[in-house]
């Protein structure tokens, strides 16, 4: 089997529409609100014709009027009802951390997220993807109270990608697996920092009680993952065989891809607490080109665990098929393959792996990942319900689009956390000089942090440099 191999980036998603940007964003220190979520204006203004009228016909006019503006705004209201009627928010454990993993992480009343300083606003980078940026690149650790809106920068760290908070510690790193920064650990306010094994988080339990780093050491030619605790202890995988990448985790195992006789490798699983491996057996052949396959989808009932696993072609990182797989945890052997019930839903212009959920013990097709958000190839704003289908909540935040002036305004990251979708938006520029081959490079000129509710769509600039 072949060796690990990089992955790309970030998956190009060409839609270079000429469009004007639509946040609809308030600042937190204007009082205003702007609503971008189709709402009515509900100021009338009656507009006198030529033709001197009656007052009589002028109040009827204004009557109408009104008559319609309460009937849209009521058509509006409902609709956000209608939001609210729908299960937009995944229910949250007794100890789980909203957001823990990802950029932007809710924690005892506040956001905690990431800004580059602004020396390092302007920045190169392909496709507009900041994660991948050099370590050396500064960014601001900061915190958001979601009661007072104000923010605070915590301190300044080299670190970038998302964020874990375990046991009430920030665990951050740089975006390389095979780098030289170390994972660090910091007191929430920044104070205390720890080095931990690895380069690189690789998984998080939801309440950060476990979480996962590693490091693909070049000297030995493998990959090395620790199973860290919030007390702050990190124990090293021991595997029967070299360990070819992270498959997920659940809150029992650790679920690695191993190398082993087959071209597909195998599933292995280790215990949280013992390390103990267990082996699950070799995982479904792919079509060409033949090594196994990402880990995407992981979802876990009763001690059953399914996988879904993807390749991708090429340096534009393009997906090309996919794989489903079912274990029994803890239980040698068990691994068997299954297939989705129903047909992959496709988006127009978009080329991205299936989605599916687990509905009855088995998986069956959908949109999108419930309650996770998603900007679609029309610049719409949403998110997954219940059921995996996309509600519309803002219009505006499209990928790569182009301005009126040659600039491009980009949504680089949306997340779902705690009721609000959190965006990390960039206004960009084209920097052909660092193209490499047809993957475009982009210089960032601003960003911004917007927030925006999922109930009545109200947005809020948190930060802008």
């Amino acid at each position: 089997m072949k060796k690990l191999k990089k992955r790309s980036v970030k998956l190009a998603v060409l839609f270079l529409l000429t469009a004007v940007f639509l946040g609809g964003c308030m600042s937190k220190e204007n009082s205003e609100v702007q609503k971008d979520n189709g709402q009515a204006d509900n100021s009338l203004e009656v507009i006198a014709t030529e033709n001197t009228a009656s007052e009589t016909a002028i109040s009827e006019k204004t009557v109408t009027e009104n008559a319609n503006a309460e009937n849209i705004n009521a058509e509006a209201n409902a609709e956000n009802t209608k939001k609210e009627d729908l299960k937009l928010q995944r229910p949250l454990s007794a100890d789980e951390i909203p957001g823990n993993g990802k950029h932007f992480v809710q924690y005892e009343g506040k956001i905690y997220f990431r800004v580059p300083t602004k020396d390092n606003v302007q920045t190169v980078a392909l496709w507009g993807n900041y994660d991948n940026i050099p370590e050396d690149m500064v960014c601001s650790v900061m915190a958001m109270d979601l009661e007072t809106l104000d923010t605070e920068i915590l301190f300044d760290d080299a670190s970038h990608g998302p964020i874990v908070i375990s046991n009430g510690r920030l665990i951050l790193c740089g975006n390389d697996r095979s780098g030289e920064q170390p994972v660090r650990s910091f007191a929430i306010d920044g104070t205390d920092p720890k080095e931990l094994p690895g380069t690189y988080i690789f998984g998080t339990l939801p309440s950060g009680k476990y979480f996962i780093t590693g490091k693909y050491d070049f000297s030995d030619q493998k990959l090395h993952l620790y199973i860290c605790s919030g007390d702050g202890t990190c124990k090293e995988v021991i595997s029967s065989e070299p360990l070819y990448d992270y498959a997920g985790l659940s809150d029992k195992q650790l679920l690695c891809i191993t190398n082993g006789e087959g071209d597909y490798g195998n599933l292995a699983g280790y215990d949280l607490e013992t390390g103990e491996e267990t082996k699950y057996g070799p995982l479904p052949g792919m079509t060409e080109p033949i090594w196994p396959g990402e880990p995407e989808l992981m979802y876990a009932e009763n001690d059953e665990i399914w996988l879904q696993l993807s390749t991708y072609e090429g340096t534009g990182h393009f997906f090309s098929h996919d794989k489903y797989v079912k274990i029994k945890c803890g239980i040698p052997d068990s691994l068997e393959e299954v297939i989705p019930e129903g047909t992959p839903i496709e988006e127009k212009d978009v080329i991205k792996s299936p989605k599916v959920i687990l509905r009855d013990k088995k998986l069956v097709y959908v949109e999108g990942v419930p309650y996770n958000a998603y900007v679609n190839s029309e610049g719409n704003l949403g998110v997954f319900d219940e059921n995996g289908n996309f509600v519309k909540i803002a219009s505006g935040y499209g990928i790569l689009e182009i301005q009126s002036d040659d600039t491009i305004m980009d949504t680089e990251h949306y997340e779902a956390v705690g009721g609000d979708i959190y965006l990390v938006r960039n206004r960009l520029q084209r920097a052909p000089e660092e193209d490499i081959g047809w993957r475009y490079a982009y210089e960032r000129l601003e960003t911004s942090i917007l927030r925006i509710n999922i109930a009545n769509g109200e947005c809020i600039t948190i930060d802008q440099r």
